[in-house]
């Protein structure tokens, strides 16, 4: 069953960067960003409810949908708001609490688990996400002019393709 979840976890997050990234050039970071953790957060409070692992399996999959917008658009956001010289710094601050991420998730999630519930994990991811949406709230929107005319039309003819790119591998 964990295997299977992290599978589900990963092909969604694979399927999302499909659809965020060129959604995230055609309506702006900050949108998609906000909807990304808006279907994080309400796939995580969905788990609370869990009655079955097939309803557990496929909320995983909903869950790195979402999720990963965050990971597709906060490099661009910081580049959209900031100068090269600034975003290499923001980026040297950010990026090793990105790479602790992975040794502490599991610590706090341990901890979680030894003291309460394994459904707390999700409690806990959603109060987080809702945090982390009440910020984004505060980040100004970045000009979308430097994504051509052009390109945004090649963009958007391409996302049914990424929607049926991401429903063939939903269905594998």
């Amino acid at each position: 069953m964990i295997s299977a979840s992290l599978s589900l976890f990963l092909a969604g997050f694979a399927c999302g960067q499909l659809l965020w990234g060129p959604l995230s050039d055609v309506t702006g970071r900050k949108p998609v960003l906000l909807c990304g953790l808006g279907i994080f957060a309400a796939s995580c409070l969905a788990m609370l409810w869990v009655t079955s692992p097939v309803m557990l399996l496929a909320l995983r999959f909903i869950q790195a949908i979402g999720v990963c917008a965050a990971a597709v658009s906060w490099q661009s956001l910081v580049l959209d708001h900031y100068p090269a010289s600034r975003s290499q710094k923001i980026f040297a601050t950010i990026m090793p609490l990105v790479a602790l991420s992975p040794a502490l998730a599991p610590l706090l999630g341990s901890w979680l688990l030894a003291h309460y519930h394994w459904r707390s994990v999700f409690l806990v991811l959603t109060l987080i996400t809702v945090a982390l949406m009440a910020s984004t709230l505060f980040v100004p929107a970045a000009s979308r002019t430097s994504v051509p005319p052009r390109a945004k039309r090649r963009i958007k003819s391409g996302l049914p393709g990424c929607w049926l790119i991401a429903s063939i591998a939903a269905m594998c």
